[in-house]
């Protein structure tokens, strides 16, 4: 059963331009736990790669 909260998030989700123009970019949650300087320098570059690809795809 889903609750009153999730339904709200959902419906203002699908409202997002973003949403709407499939412009979403999905990261892989376990390479973003860690906070650890090298981390954040990896992570960094792999927003930056996705980034830039989503803006090439236009």
């Amino acid at each position: 059963m889903c609750s009153t909260s999730h339904l709200l998030f959902d419906k203002t989700w699908k409202m997002l331009d973003a949403v709407k123009n499939n412009r979403i970019i999905e990261i892989d949650m376990e390479k973003y736990f860690a906070a650890d300087s090298y981390s954040s320098l990896l992570q960094a570059e792999d927003i930056a790669d996705k980034l830039s690809k989503l803006a090439s795809s236009k």
